[in-house]
């Protein structure tokens, strides 16, 4: 697996270092600081769970510690940042624990509160909101645009399997805001503490939770009701097209990767060098490993792609660790019924990074991608 940044050389330990160019690629918007990380890596052991938990939840703790000490003195500054980077490397910590363990959702809680804590200080508005589902609600953040005033294009963010709302602020709302586009970031189903706390996994027909989110941003009077985009990525390179295809309303898509087949076809049961994670069972609903060897077959674009007709955006990045990237990106451009629909592959050569998998080896990349595509095809120029 390829992994830009090798936090931990062994390759049997590529998914750490993954997870530790996430935490990295969010220093330029707030949410994580290049030392801390360092210091957090020389006491993990690689490939221990336990001692992944322990230490970022050590430096989750140190950094709220020191929010809540600047708050004595009135230090709005150091009282923001602190509380950000707890929030983001609370979520670090609990990426590896089971939902049997009750740490995972007293950490997802944390990761929660603290961003909540955060917001206090923020220097733009973030609206803590809930959309009605089901008889339920999905918590999230709308982040309007900080460019221009009336109503402006939206962009509607589906999580991947593991991101958190939270996250979510970091990776796309901050910079969609500056970008010109207001942003609603959520736990849809099957993302943190909707799955956790509520019990709601995902589910194939996406539309059944984006179209509800639809109208819920189509009540506010600063959305253009014409201008609504869904943008997601990794596992929702596969819900974003899915719910584009039966949502008319949605103006514009981008997905960050490509995810044709969740199933058989493009990850065999051989592709697994280990047997999945059981978030990534209960992400689907499903009880045991077999149960989610057969429902995850009912996450393929075949047979919808051809319906879509939105302008669509597949980004990928060359060195994507998710199996044959390219190649389902390849499929799903040919597929797609779009009159505008583009595949673009970054690659090494070009020479900023961004290769890896949802370019979160540096997330300018994408988002130059994004915004500029966005920006043509709904002939949008932020005032």
């Amino acid at each position: 697996m390829t992994v830009t940044y090798q936090a931990f050389p062994d390759p049997r330990y590529w998914n750490q270092s993954f997870q530790v160019t996430r935490l990295l690629g969010l220093i330029d918007f707030g949410g994580s600081d290049f030392t801390e990380i360092h210091e957090a890596v020389q006491r993990i052991q690689p490939g221990d769970d336990e001692s992944w938990y322990r230490e970022w939840a050590r430096l989750g703790r140190l950094c709220e510690e020191q929010a809540r000490e600047a708050e004595r003195f009135g230090n709005r500054l150091t009282a923001r940042f602190g509380y950000q980077r707890a929030s983001n490397y609370y979520r670090a910590a609990q990426f590896y624990l089971t939902g049997e363990d009750p740490r995972k959702l007293a950490t997802l809680r944390q990761v929660r509160d603290t961003f909540r804590a955060a917001m206090r200080y923020f220097d733009h508005r973030c609206e803590e909101v809930e959309v009605p589902y089901e008889g339920t609600t999905l918590a999230g953040y709308f982040v309007p645009s900080r460019v221009g005033a009336g109503r402006l294009p939206t962009i509607l963010y589906l999580n991947g399997a593991d991101s958190l709302s939270e996250e979510a602020y970091f990776t796309v709302a901050l910079p969609a805001s500056l970008a010109g586009y207001h942003c609603l970031v959520y736990n849809a189903p099957g993302v943190g503490l909707t799955l956790y706390e509520q019990g709601v996994p995902t589910r194939p027909d996406a539309e059944h939770f984006v179209s509800p989110t639809v109208d819920f941003l189509l009540r506010r009077p600063d959305v253009d009701p014409q201008r609504i985009c869904l943008v997601g990525e990794s596992f929702a390179a596969y819900l974003v097209p899915r719910a584009a295809a039966f949502e008319p309303r949605i103006a514009a898509a981008v997905s960050w990767g490509a995810v044709y087949s969740w199933g058989q076809e493009y990850r065999p049961r051989e592709w697994f060098t280990t047997p999945p994670h059981p978030h990534v069972w209960r992400l689907i609903g499903a009880r045991t490993l077999e149960e989610f060897w057969e429902l995850r077959e009912r996450y393929t674009l075949k047979g919808v792609l051809g319906r879509l007709r939105c302008p669509i955006l597949y980004l990928v990045g060359a060195e994507d660790w998710a199996p044959q990237a390219i190649t389902q990106g390849i499929r799903c451009l040919e597929e797609t019924g779009s009159a505008v629909k583009r595949l673009r592959v970054v690659e090494r050569a070009q020479g900023l990074g961004g290769v890896t998998h949802c370019h979160k080896d540096n997330l300018h990349v994408m988002h130059a991608h994004t915004f500029n595509f966005l920006n043509e095809v709904l002939g949008y120029r932020p005032a």
